[in-house]
Protein backbone atom coordinates (compact mmCIF):
# COMPACT_ATOMS: atom_id res chain seq x y z
CA UNK A 1 0.00 0.00 0.00
CA UNK A 2 0.74 3.56 -0.53
CA UNK A 3 2.05 4.95 2.84
CA UNK A 4 3.26 8.51 1.98
CA UNK A 5 3.71 10.49 -1.40
CA UNK A 6 5.59 13.41 -2.18
CA UNK A 7 4.24 15.66 -5.06
CA UNK A 8 7.36 17.82 -5.95
CA UNK A 9 5.65 19.37 -9.01
CA UNK A 10 2.39 18.61 -10.34
CA UNK A 11 -0.27 20.85 -11.84
CA UNK A 12 -1.04 23.38 -8.82
CA UNK A 13 0.83 21.13 -6.67
CA UNK A 14 4.14 22.40 -5.36
CA UNK A 15 5.94 20.01 -2.87
CA UNK A 16 2.60 18.47 -1.67
CA UNK A 17 3.27 15.72 0.85
CA UNK A 18 1.00 13.13 2.06
CA UNK A 19 2.00 10.77 5.00
CA UNK A 20 0.44 8.27 7.17
CA UNK A 21 -2.01 7.13 4.81
CA UNK A 22 -3.85 4.55 5.49
CA UNK A 23 -6.19 1.89 3.76
CA UNK A 24 -9.08 4.40 3.25
CA UNK A 25 -8.06 8.64 2.83
CA UNK A 26 -10.24 11.07 2.24
CA UNK A 27 -9.27 14.62 0.36
CA UNK A 28 -11.62 17.49 1.84
CA UNK A 29 -11.70 21.59 0.69
CA UNK A 30 -12.88 23.67 -1.69
CA UNK A 31 -13.94 23.75 -5.20
CA UNK A 32 -10.59 24.64 -6.98
CA UNK A 33 -7.84 23.71 -4.23
CA UNK A 34 -6.74 21.01 -6.27
CA UNK A 35 -7.99 17.47 -4.87
CA UNK A 36 -8.40 16.64 -8.36
CA UNK A 37 -4.79 17.08 -8.99
CA UNK A 38 -3.64 15.71 -6.30
CA UNK A 39 -5.60 12.28 -7.75
CA UNK A 40 -4.36 12.53 -11.38
CA UNK A 41 -0.78 13.08 -9.74
CA UNK A 42 -1.04 9.71 -8.58
CA UNK A 43 -2.48 8.05 -11.56
CA UNK A 44 0.38 9.95 -14.03
CA UNK A 45 3.14 8.68 -11.81
CA UNK A 46 1.70 4.87 -12.36
CA UNK A 47 0.50 5.49 -16.42
CA UNK A 48 4.36 6.64 -16.93
CA UNK A 49 5.92 3.89 -15.18
CA UNK A 50 3.87 0.73 -15.94
CA UNK A 51 1.38 2.18 -19.06
CA UNK A 52 2.28 1.08 -22.49
CA UNK A 53 -0.06 4.11 -23.41
CA UNK A 54 1.60 7.45 -24.46
CA UNK A 55 0.98 10.12 -21.43
CA UNK A 56 0.04 13.22 -21.78
CA UNK A 57 2.93 15.55 -22.94
CA UNK A 58 1.93 18.61 -20.56
CA UNK A 59 3.66 17.24 -16.93
CA UNK A 60 6.89 16.67 -19.57
CA UNK A 61 6.65 20.14 -20.42
CA UNK A 62 6.35 21.28 -16.85
CA UNK A 63 9.15 19.07 -15.42
CA UNK A 64 6.50 16.91 -13.01
CA UNK A 65 8.14 15.03 -9.95
CA UNK A 66 6.71 12.72 -8.28
CA UNK A 67 7.63 9.77 -5.56
CA UNK A 68 5.73 7.19 -4.02
CA UNK A 69 6.75 5.29 -0.48
CA UNK A 70 4.96 1.72 -0.82
CA UNK A 71 4.63 -0.91 1.81
CA UNK A 72 4.91 -4.57 1.25
CA UNK A 73 4.49 -6.53 4.40
CA UNK A 74 7.70 -6.18 6.18
CA UNK A 75 9.72 -4.40 2.78
CA UNK A 76 9.08 -1.00 2.11
CA UNK A 77 10.31 0.93 -1.06
CA UNK A 78 10.59 4.54 -2.55
CA UNK A 79 9.86 4.99 -6.10
CA UNK A 80 10.50 8.28 -7.42
CA UNK A 81 10.11 9.93 -11.17
CA UNK A 82 10.37 13.30 -12.50
CA UNK A 83 10.48 14.38 -15.99
CA UNK A 84 12.79 16.19 -18.23
CA UNK A 85 10.86 17.32 -21.59
CA UNK A 86 11.17 15.51 -24.65
CA UNK A 87 12.82 15.97 -27.69
CA UNK A 88 12.21 15.21 -31.43
CA UNK A 89 15.30 13.94 -33.58
CA UNK A 90 15.13 13.78 -37.54
CA UNK A 91 16.07 9.94 -37.43
CA UNK A 92 13.49 8.80 -35.04
CA UNK A 93 9.92 9.67 -35.63
CA UNK A 94 7.71 11.51 -33.55
CA UNK A 95 8.46 12.51 -29.78
CA UNK A 96 10.92 10.59 -27.10
CA UNK A 97 9.44 11.71 -23.99
CA UNK A 98 12.22 11.74 -21.17
CA UNK A 99 12.21 11.10 -17.67
CA UNK A 100 14.64 9.74 -14.57
CA UNK A 101 13.35 7.37 -12.70
CA UNK A 102 14.74 5.50 -9.45
CA UNK A 103 13.49 2.44 -7.11
CA UNK A 104 14.82 2.11 -3.83
CA UNK A 105 14.25 -0.52 -0.98
CA UNK A 106 13.99 1.13 2.39
CA UNK A 107 15.58 -0.47 5.68
CA UNK A 108 14.45 -0.43 9.20
CA UNK A 109 16.80 2.14 10.41
CA UNK A 110 15.96 4.12 6.67
CA UNK A 111 18.88 2.88 5.33
CA UNK A 112 18.48 3.30 1.25
CA UNK A 113 19.53 0.11 -1.19
CA UNK A 114 19.17 0.97 -4.70
CA UNK A 115 17.10 -1.72 -7.03
CA UNK A 116 17.29 0.31 -10.42
CA UNK A 117 17.95 4.00 -10.89
CA UNK A 118 17.62 5.35 -15.21
CA UNK A 119 19.48 8.54 -15.20
CA UNK A 120 19.02 10.41 -19.12
CA UNK A 121 19.98 7.41 -21.37
CA UNK A 122 21.41 4.86 -19.08
CA UNK A 123 20.01 2.44 -16.43
CA UNK A 124 21.87 1.17 -13.45
CA UNK A 125 20.18 -2.39 -11.83
CA UNK A 126 21.53 -3.42 -8.15
CA UNK A 127 22.26 -7.37 -7.61
CA UNK A 128 23.70 -7.67 -4.14
CA UNK A 129 26.84 -5.35 -4.43
CA UNK A 130 27.14 -5.45 -8.07
CA UNK A 131 25.94 -2.72 -10.69
CA UNK A 132 25.06 -3.48 -14.01
CA UNK A 133 24.68 -0.32 -16.37
CA UNK A 134 22.80 -0.90 -19.66
CA UNK A 135 21.89 1.80 -22.23
CA UNK A 136 18.39 2.52 -22.92
CA UNK A 137 17.31 2.08 -26.38
CA UNK A 138 15.76 5.23 -28.06
CA UNK A 139 11.41 5.82 -27.74
CA UNK A 140 10.02 5.63 -24.72
CA UNK A 141 11.01 2.96 -22.97
CA UNK A 142 9.06 1.83 -19.47
CA UNK A 143 12.20 1.18 -16.99
CA UNK A 144 10.70 -1.31 -15.48
CA UNK A 145 10.01 -3.44 -18.46
CA UNK A 146 13.62 -3.13 -19.24
CA UNK A 147 14.51 -3.54 -15.30
CA UNK A 148 12.61 -6.88 -14.91
CA UNK A 149 14.20 -8.00 -18.46
CA UNK A 150 18.04 -7.11 -17.18
CA UNK A 151 17.29 -8.38 -13.72
CA UNK A 152 15.58 -11.89 -14.64
CA UNK A 153 17.79 -14.72 -11.99
CA UNK A 154 19.05 -11.77 -9.85
CA UNK A 155 17.51 -11.11 -5.92
CA UNK A 156 16.01 -8.37 -7.24
CA UNK A 157 13.80 -9.16 -9.73
CA UNK A 158 10.77 -10.57 -7.34
CA UNK A 159 11.05 -6.80 -5.57
CA UNK A 160 10.84 -4.70 -9.01
CA UNK A 161 8.08 -6.95 -10.65
CA UNK A 162 6.20 -6.49 -6.77
CA UNK A 163 5.96 -2.45 -7.38
CA UNK A 164 5.52 -2.77 -10.91
CA UNK A 165 2.17 -4.84 -10.38
CA UNK A 166 1.01 -2.55 -7.68
CA UNK A 167 1.75 0.62 -9.61
CA UNK A 168 -0.23 -1.50 -12.66
CA UNK A 169 -3.38 -1.48 -10.46
CA UNK A 170 -3.68 2.15 -9.32
CA UNK A 171 -6.95 3.45 -11.11
CA UNK A 172 -8.68 6.78 -11.72
CA UNK A 173 -12.82 6.59 -11.11
CA UNK A 174 -14.18 10.02 -12.16
CA UNK A 175 -17.70 8.12 -12.43
CA UNK A 176 -19.20 10.47 -15.05
CA UNK A 177 -19.64 8.60 -17.66
CA UNK A 178 -22.67 6.65 -17.28
CA UNK A 179 -24.32 6.19 -20.52
CA UNK A 180 -24.77 2.83 -22.32
CA UNK A 181 -25.64 2.71 -25.91
CA UNK A 182 -26.62 -0.50 -26.54
CA UNK A 183 -30.01 -2.70 -25.38
CA UNK A 184 -28.04 -5.99 -25.72
CA UNK A 185 -24.68 -7.41 -26.80
CA UNK A 186 -24.26 -9.26 -29.74
CA UNK A 187 -21.82 -12.08 -29.44
CA UNK A 188 -19.42 -11.77 -31.87
CA UNK A 189 -19.12 -8.39 -30.48
CA UNK A 190 -18.34 -9.70 -26.96
CA UNK A 191 -15.85 -12.27 -28.04
CA UNK A 192 -14.02 -9.46 -29.86
CA UNK A 193 -14.07 -7.41 -26.80
CA UNK A 194 -12.52 -10.80 -24.60
CA UNK A 195 -9.54 -10.29 -27.15
CA UNK A 196 -8.49 -6.89 -25.56
CA UNK A 197 -10.93 -5.16 -23.59
CA UNK A 198 -11.51 -2.80 -25.76
CA UNK A 199 -10.98 0.76 -24.52
CA UNK A 200 -13.77 2.45 -26.55
CA UNK A 201 -16.26 0.32 -24.55
CA UNK A 202 -16.76 2.74 -21.68
CA UNK A 203 -19.35 3.66 -19.28
CA UNK A 204 -22.24 2.32 -18.90
CA UNK A 205 -21.47 0.10 -22.11
CA UNK A 206 -18.26 -1.29 -19.91
CA UNK A 207 -20.45 -2.34 -16.86
CA UNK A 208 -22.88 -4.28 -19.04
CA UNK A 209 -19.57 -5.77 -20.44
CA UNK A 210 -18.20 -6.81 -17.50
CA UNK A 211 -21.42 -7.66 -15.73
CA UNK A 212 -21.97 -10.47 -18.43
CA UNK A 213 -18.18 -12.01 -17.95
CA UNK A 214 -18.18 -12.49 -14.42
CA UNK A 215 -21.55 -14.66 -14.83
CA UNK A 216 -19.59 -16.66 -17.53
CA UNK A 217 -16.73 -17.15 -16.27
CA UNK A 218 -16.84 -15.71 -12.31
CA UNK A 219 -20.13 -16.80 -11.12
CA UNK A 220 -19.18 -16.39 -7.38
CA UNK A 221 -18.32 -13.11 -7.93
CA UNK A 222 -21.28 -11.99 -9.97
CA UNK A 223 -23.15 -13.27 -7.22
CA UNK A 224 -21.86 -11.18 -5.13
CA UNK A 225 -21.85 -8.21 -6.57
CA UNK A 226 -25.41 -9.14 -6.68
CA UNK A 227 -25.57 -9.71 -2.64
CA UNK A 228 -23.67 -6.37 -2.20
CA UNK A 229 -26.50 -4.35 -4.16
CA UNK A 230 -29.22 -6.59 -2.94
CA UNK A 231 -31.58 -6.38 0.57
CA UNK A 232 -28.79 -7.60 3.06
CA UNK A 233 -26.56 -4.12 1.72
CA UNK A 234 -27.77 -1.44 -0.57
CA UNK A 235 -31.18 -2.67 -0.86
CA UNK A 236 -31.35 -0.96 -4.99
CA UNK A 237 -31.43 -3.96 -7.14
CA UNK A 238 -33.04 -7.11 -5.89
CA UNK A 239 -31.16 -9.55 -9.16
CA UNK A 240 -29.80 -9.16 -11.92
CA UNK A 241 -30.64 -11.40 -15.18
CA UNK A 242 -28.26 -12.18 -18.21
CA UNK A 243 -29.78 -13.79 -20.95
CA UNK A 244 -28.73 -15.15 -24.20
CA UNK A 245 -30.89 -15.10 -27.20
CA UNK A 246 -30.37 -16.48 -30.70
CA UNK A 247 -32.99 -14.92 -33.99
CA UNK A 248 -32.78 -17.60 -35.86
CA UNK A 249 -34.02 -20.17 -33.79
CA UNK A 250 -36.39 -17.45 -32.19
CA UNK A 251 -37.58 -17.13 -35.77
CA UNK A 252 -37.70 -21.13 -36.12
CA UNK A 253 -40.05 -21.39 -32.89
CA UNK A 254 -42.37 -18.30 -34.25
CA UNK A 255 -43.10 -19.80 -37.73
CA UNK A 256 -44.40 -23.05 -35.56
CA UNK A 257 -46.43 -21.13 -33.24
CA UNK A 258 -44.70 -19.60 -30.43
CA UNK A 259 -44.78 -16.16 -29.27
CA UNK A 260 -41.25 -14.63 -28.68
CA UNK A 261 -40.86 -11.14 -27.38
CA UNK A 262 -38.03 -8.35 -27.63
CA UNK A 263 -36.14 -9.57 -30.77
CA UNK A 264 -32.78 -7.94 -31.85
CA UNK A 265 -33.60 -6.48 -35.21
CA UNK A 266 -31.43 -7.56 -37.92
CA UNK A 267 -28.98 -9.48 -35.43
CA UNK A 268 -27.15 -11.72 -37.55
CA UNK A 269 -25.89 -14.28 -34.19
CA UNK A 270 -26.83 -14.73 -30.41
CA UNK A 271 -26.96 -11.69 -28.27
CA UNK A 272 -26.80 -11.39 -24.56
CA UNK A 273 -29.15 -9.49 -22.72
CA UNK A 274 -28.78 -8.06 -19.12
CA UNK A 275 -32.19 -7.11 -16.88
CA UNK A 276 -32.18 -5.86 -13.81
CA UNK A 277 -34.99 -6.60 -10.86
CA UNK A 278 -35.50 -3.69 -8.46
CA UNK A 279 -37.54 -3.40 -5.05
CA UNK A 280 -40.68 -2.09 -5.53
CA UNK A 281 -44.67 -3.57 -5.14
CA UNK A 282 -44.13 -4.68 -8.60
CA UNK A 283 -40.78 -6.26 -8.73
CA UNK A 284 -39.62 -3.80 -12.05
CA UNK A 285 -37.54 -5.07 -14.59
CA UNK A 286 -35.47 -2.32 -16.08
CA UNK A 287 -32.84 -2.38 -18.87
CA UNK A 288 -29.75 -0.57 -17.75
CA UNK A 289 -30.70 2.51 -19.57
CA UNK A 290 -33.90 2.60 -17.34
CA UNK A 291 -31.41 2.78 -13.96
CA UNK A 292 -31.71 5.95 -11.59
CA UNK A 293 -28.36 8.36 -12.13
CA UNK A 294 -27.51 7.52 -8.34
CA UNK A 295 -27.79 3.45 -9.42
CA UNK A 296 -26.28 3.24 -12.21
CA UNK A 297 -23.15 5.12 -10.35
CA UNK A 298 -23.45 2.81 -7.80
CA UNK A 299 -23.32 -0.16 -9.88
CA UNK A 300 -20.10 1.29 -12.02
CA UNK A 301 -18.46 1.54 -8.71
CA UNK A 302 -19.07 -1.84 -7.18
CA UNK A 303 -18.86 -3.72 -10.46
CA UNK A 304 -15.13 -1.64 -10.81
CA UNK A 305 -14.30 -2.14 -7.32
CA UNK A 306 -14.83 -6.74 -7.66
CA UNK A 307 -13.84 -6.43 -11.59
CA UNK A 308 -10.98 -4.47 -11.35
CA UNK A 309 -9.38 -5.62 -8.14
CA UNK A 310 -7.33 -2.90 -8.14
CA UNK A 311 -4.32 -1.87 -6.01
CA UNK A 312 -5.64 1.31 -5.46
CA UNK A 313 -8.90 3.20 -6.12
CA UNK A 314 -8.90 6.99 -7.05
CA UNK A 315 -12.65 8.23 -6.68
CA UNK A 316 -13.75 11.28 -7.06
CA UNK A 317 -16.69 12.71 -5.17
CA UNK A 318 -18.76 9.44 -4.09
CA UNK A 319 -21.58 11.20 -3.06
CA UNK A 320 -22.94 12.32 -6.88
CA UNK A 321 -26.21 11.61 -7.09
CA UNK A 322 -27.02 9.23 -3.68
CA UNK A 323 -29.51 9.93 -1.45
CA UNK A 324 -27.25 10.45 2.03
CA UNK A 325 -29.08 7.52 3.96
CA UNK A 326 -27.72 5.41 0.93
CA UNK A 327 -24.34 6.92 0.88
CA UNK A 328 -23.58 5.87 4.30
CA UNK A 329 -24.54 2.20 3.48
CA UNK A 330 -22.17 2.49 0.20
CA UNK A 331 -19.27 3.71 2.62
CA UNK A 332 -19.49 0.86 5.08
CA UNK A 333 -19.39 -1.34 1.67
CA UNK A 334 -16.46 0.48 0.55
CA UNK A 335 -14.93 0.16 3.94
CA UNK A 336 -15.00 -3.34 4.43
CA UNK A 337 -13.22 -3.81 0.66
CA UNK A 338 -10.52 -1.27 2.12
CA UNK A 339 -7.66 -4.26 2.25
CA UNK A 340 -6.13 -4.64 0.07
CA UNK A 341 -7.58 -2.36 -2.07
CA UNK A 342 -6.57 0.64 -0.90
CA UNK A 343 -8.83 4.30 -1.12
CA UNK A 344 -7.98 7.85 -1.83
CA UNK A 345 -11.15 9.53 -2.40
CA UNK A 346 -12.28 13.06 -2.67
CA UNK A 347 -15.85 14.86 -1.57
CA UNK A 348 -17.65 17.82 -0.22
CA UNK A 349 -20.65 14.94 1.75
CA UNK A 350 -20.96 15.34 5.23
CA UNK A 351 -22.03 11.25 5.13
CA UNK A 352 -18.20 10.52 3.41
CA UNK A 353 -16.44 12.65 5.99
CA UNK A 354 -18.53 11.22 8.88
CA UNK A 355 -17.82 7.65 7.76
CA UNK A 356 -13.77 8.18 8.17
CA UNK A 357 -11.70 8.56 11.31
CA UNK A 358 -9.93 12.35 11.61
CA UNK A 359 -6.82 10.76 10.50
CA UNK A 360 -7.62 9.90 7.57
CA UNK A 361 -8.99 12.81 6.17
CA UNK A 362 -6.68 15.39 4.70
CA UNK A 363 -7.72 19.55 3.92
CA UNK A 364 -6.73 20.81 0.64
CA UNK A 365 -6.31 24.15 -0.22
CA UNK A 366 -5.26 26.80 -2.46
CA UNK A 367 -2.76 29.41 -1.53
CA UNK A 368 -2.16 31.79 -3.68
CA UNK A 369 -2.59 29.44 -6.61
CA UNK A 370 -0.92 26.28 -5.45
CA UNK A 371 -1.81 23.95 -3.82
CA UNK A 372 -1.47 22.88 -0.05
CA UNK A 373 -2.39 19.81 1.89
CA UNK A 374 -2.74 18.90 5.64
CA UNK A 375 -3.68 16.11 8.33
CA UNK A 376 -5.44 17.49 11.37
CA UNK A 377 -3.03 18.38 14.39
CA UNK A 378 -2.84 16.39 17.71
CA UNK A 379 -4.50 19.22 18.99
CA UNK A 380 -7.15 18.94 16.06
CA UNK A 381 -7.57 15.56 16.56
CA UNK A 382 -8.25 16.05 20.49
CA UNK A 383 -10.76 19.17 19.72
CA UNK A 384 -12.74 16.72 17.23
CA UNK A 385 -13.10 13.70 19.51
CA UNK A 386 -14.64 15.29 22.43
CA UNK A 387 -16.61 17.48 19.43
CA UNK A 388 -18.09 14.10 18.29
CA UNK A 389 -18.32 12.84 22.01
CA UNK A 390 -20.07 15.91 23.25
CA UNK A 391 -21.53 18.17 20.49
CA UNK A 392 -22.07 16.58 16.86
CA UNK A 393 -20.36 14.87 14.14
CA UNK A 394 -17.02 14.76 12.90
CA UNK A 395 -18.45 16.94 9.22
CA UNK A 396 -19.45 19.87 11.08
CA UNK A 397 -16.20 20.09 13.09
CA UNK A 398 -14.00 20.19 9.93
CA UNK A 399 -16.96 23.00 8.69
CA UNK A 400 -15.70 25.23 11.44
CA UNK A 401 -12.01 24.45 10.49
CA UNK A 402 -12.39 25.33 6.83
CA UNK A 403 -14.15 28.77 7.97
Amino acid sequence: MITSFHIQNFRTCRDVTLSGTTHATLLIGRNGAGKTNILSALEWVASVAVDASVPSIAPFLEGAAVSLTLKFGERTFLYSLSTHGFSSKDTQPGLTLLYNDKLLEIGARGREKLIFERVGDAIIIADGRRRKTVAVPPGLVRTFDLALSIAAGTSEWQHIKDVHDFLTGIRYYALDDLRARTFYVRQDQYTSWLQDEDDEISGGDAVIYRLIRLHQEKKEIFDEIVDILGENELNIIKDIKIGISNPSAAAKRKSSGSQVEHVAPNALNSFYTVHFFVPSAESTVLTYQGLSFGTRRILQLIVALLYDRSTVMLVEQPEDGIHPGLLGKLMRVLHSYASPTQFFMTSHSPSVVNSVPATDLRIVMNVKGKTRCRSLTTAELEDAKKFINEEGQLAEYVRLLEQ
